[in-house]
């Protein structure tokens, strides 16, 4: 069965990987890669250094009482290194695996680890819907795809789960969401994962902060996509970069394809066809995209033969 899922993930990916080929003209996309400008891609970069940095602190404060305990450079040695193996496995959330463990060995609270992650993550994914909603509502009639307005009503009702999720302990217990999370719960007890979920009321006394970094995180990626988008010569409001990210972040916890290739890309095109930009100069942008994440992963996975020595 495991093989099957990843033999359609795999045929899902070649398959839109094919239709994207097919749908553009190879000297156009050469012609839209050539107008790169270096220093938007450079600041691109730094942004999504900037972007991992935050989303770091956010998980220090999901650590709640035992962030003390934990330095800081403990969790950058942990968390850098954890996003290379997230995007190896077929969805992001294989390098909470690793986060979980590095925790666990810290303070000795497997409950603590996992709800650290979890929490960090609900967070994450929290904040982006009410930014997206809130950016549709008052910028519905400009924003592109109209029949977003579907997914405008999915991103609310989860949004009305995790209300439910955190603020009432009672359908706690319930109701899990759908996320990383579950594949997580395989490797561990159901039980710890319960003791996990206890640590709602320690979420609420730490939300400000959390929501604070999450927001950031929101505001580099969006200007990470506004750089990409500018360094090829066109123009889009940051209202329809948020949109796209929102999108973008929805589409990554879907496990469809082989770490989200040709559905990134896809979408990329897609979106950008409604604000007239060329299906070649938005394949360029996905490619960009794809490619500052990829410098940024390898600098990163130079972390991993010295890790150790600074994880004690």
């Amino acid at each position: 069965m495991k093989y099957l899922k990843f033999l359609v993930k795999l045929i899902i990916s070649i398959g839109l990987v094919v239709w994207i080929f097919f749908n553009i003209e190879m000297k156009a996309l050469a012609g839209a890669f050539s107008k790169a400008n270096i220093v938007f891609l450079l600041i691109g970069v730094i942004m999504v250094f900037a972007r991992h940095l935050t989303n770091c602190f956010r998980w220090r404060e999901c650590l709640f009482d035992n962030k003390n305990r934990v330095p800081f450079s403990y969790l950058l040695f942990s968390y850098f290194p954890s996003l290379v193996i997230g995007h190896i496995f077929p969805t992001e959330y294989g390098g909470d695996i690793l986060r979980i463990n590095d925790i666990n060995k810290k303070t000795g609270n497997m409950a603590q680890s996992i709800g650290s992650v979890f929490f960090s993550r609900l967070s994450g994914l929290v904040t982006v819907a009410i930014v997206f909603i809130f950016i549709s509502l008052i910028r519905f009639e400009t924003i592109p795809l109209p029949k977003l307005s579907l997914f405008i009503v999915l991103a609310a009702c989860f949004l009305v789960i995790v209300f439910l999720v955190i603020f009432s302990d009672g359908f706690l217990k319930k109701m899990l969401i759908r996320t990383g999370v579950i594949q997580i719960n395989k490797i561990t007890s159901g039980k710890r994962f319960n003791v996990a979920l206890s640590l709602i009321p320690d979420y609420r006394k730490h939300l400000p902060l959390i929501v604070f970094f999450s927001l950031l995180s929101i505001l580099f990626m969006t200007v990470t996509n506004w750089m990409l988008v500018r360094s090829i010569g066109h123009h889009v409001s940051f209202s329809n970069i948020v949109i796209l990210i929102s999108v973008l972040s929805f589409i990554s916890i879907v496990p469809i394809s082989i770490g989200g290739i040709g559905i990134k890309e896809a979408t990329f095109i897609l979106f950008f066809k409604e604000l007239g930009i060329s299906a070649e100069d938005a394949l360029a942008i996905g490619l960009l995209n794809r490619s500052i994440q990829i410098i940024f992963l390898m600098g990163a996975a130079v972390l991993f033969p010295i890790r150790n020595r600074f994880m004690k």
